[in-house]
Protein backbone atom coordinates (compact mmCIF):
# COMPACT_ATOMS: atom_id res chain seq x y z
CA UNK A 1 0.00 0.00 0.00
CA UNK A 2 1.18 3.64 -1.11
CA UNK A 3 1.73 6.11 1.52
CA UNK A 4 -1.78 7.99 3.13
CA UNK A 5 -1.35 11.83 2.47
CA UNK A 6 -4.62 12.49 4.05
CA UNK A 7 -7.05 10.80 6.45
CA UNK A 8 -10.02 10.79 2.98
CA UNK A 9 -7.25 7.80 1.94
CA UNK A 10 -7.94 5.55 4.45
CA UNK A 11 -10.06 2.92 2.75
CA UNK A 12 -12.41 1.92 4.82
CA UNK A 13 -12.32 -1.80 5.94
CA UNK A 14 -8.37 -1.39 5.18
CA UNK A 15 -6.41 -2.06 7.98
CA UNK A 16 -5.47 1.80 8.45
CA UNK A 17 -9.06 2.05 9.41
CA UNK A 18 -9.87 -0.95 11.79
CA UNK A 19 -6.32 0.70 13.40
CA UNK A 20 -8.04 4.01 13.81
CA UNK A 21 -11.85 2.46 14.63
CA UNK A 22 -10.03 0.56 17.58
CA UNK A 23 -7.99 4.31 18.80
CA UNK A 24 -11.81 5.90 18.27
CA UNK A 25 -13.19 4.93 21.38
CA UNK A 26 -10.79 6.14 23.95
CA UNK A 27 -8.67 8.10 21.35
CA UNK A 28 -5.74 5.48 23.00
CA UNK A 29 -4.69 2.27 23.12
CA UNK A 30 -1.65 0.00 24.37
CA UNK A 31 -0.01 -1.56 21.08
CA UNK A 32 -0.60 -4.97 22.99
CA UNK A 33 -4.59 -4.43 22.94
CA UNK A 34 -4.42 -3.01 19.63
CA UNK A 35 -2.64 -6.85 18.80
CA UNK A 36 -5.31 -8.86 20.75
CA UNK A 37 -8.23 -7.31 19.14
CA UNK A 38 -6.84 -7.90 15.60
CA UNK A 39 -5.61 -10.79 15.67
CA UNK A 40 -1.85 -9.52 14.88
CA UNK A 41 0.09 -6.72 15.15
CA UNK A 42 -0.49 -3.96 12.32
CA UNK A 43 3.28 -2.60 12.46
CA UNK A 44 2.98 -1.22 8.41
CA UNK A 45 -0.34 0.16 8.90
CA UNK A 46 0.35 1.85 12.12
CA UNK A 47 3.61 3.57 10.67
CA UNK A 48 1.97 4.72 7.48
CA UNK A 49 -1.06 6.51 9.78
CA UNK A 50 2.00 7.63 12.17
CA UNK A 51 3.66 9.69 8.87
CA UNK A 52 0.29 10.84 7.49
CA UNK A 53 0.17 12.07 10.93
CA UNK A 54 -3.67 10.76 12.13
CA UNK A 55 -1.25 8.53 14.85
CA UNK A 56 1.14 9.38 17.64
CA UNK A 57 3.20 6.52 19.17
CA UNK A 58 4.98 6.78 22.06
CA UNK A 59 7.17 4.24 23.15
CA UNK A 60 8.35 3.27 27.36
CA UNK A 61 9.83 0.58 29.09
CA UNK A 62 7.69 -2.55 27.20
CA UNK A 63 5.20 -0.52 25.89
CA UNK A 64 3.70 1.31 23.36
CA UNK A 65 0.95 3.50 23.32
CA UNK A 66 -1.09 5.04 20.02
CA UNK A 67 -2.81 7.62 20.41
CA UNK A 68 -4.97 9.30 17.98
CA UNK A 69 -4.38 12.77 16.45
CA UNK A 70 -7.19 15.04 15.95
CA UNK A 71 -6.41 14.71 12.13
CA UNK A 72 -6.81 10.98 13.36
CA UNK A 73 -10.22 11.68 14.99
CA UNK A 74 -11.58 13.69 11.89
CA UNK A 75 -10.52 10.75 9.25
CA UNK A 76 -12.38 8.49 11.49
CA UNK A 77 -15.60 10.20 13.06
CA UNK A 78 -17.94 8.26 15.29
CA UNK A 79 -20.82 7.84 12.23
CA UNK A 80 -18.67 4.99 11.33
CA UNK A 81 -18.16 3.27 14.64
CA UNK A 82 -18.29 -0.74 13.95
CA UNK A 83 -17.84 -3.41 16.01
CA UNK A 84 -14.40 -4.60 15.07
CA UNK A 85 -13.16 -7.84 14.01
CA UNK A 86 -10.18 -9.01 12.28
CA UNK A 87 -9.65 -8.15 8.79
CA UNK A 88 -9.57 -11.57 7.58
CA UNK A 89 -12.72 -12.82 9.23
CA UNK A 90 -15.81 -14.72 7.48
CA UNK A 91 -19.22 -13.39 8.65
CA UNK A 92 -20.05 -17.06 9.68
CA UNK A 93 -16.77 -16.41 11.95
CA UNK A 94 -18.33 -13.25 13.82
CA UNK A 95 -20.85 -14.36 16.82
CA UNK A 96 -24.01 -13.33 15.71
CA UNK A 97 -24.64 -10.74 18.24
CA UNK A 98 -22.07 -8.36 16.94
CA UNK A 99 -23.27 -8.03 13.13
CA UNK A 100 -24.39 -4.90 12.06
CA UNK A 101 -28.17 -4.90 11.87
Amino acid sequence: MSAIKSGAEVKPGSTEHLVLLALRPAGRIEASSLEERLGAYPSNAITRLCRAGLVARASGYRTVILTLTPAGLAACPARRDIPLTRPYARLGDIPPETHLS
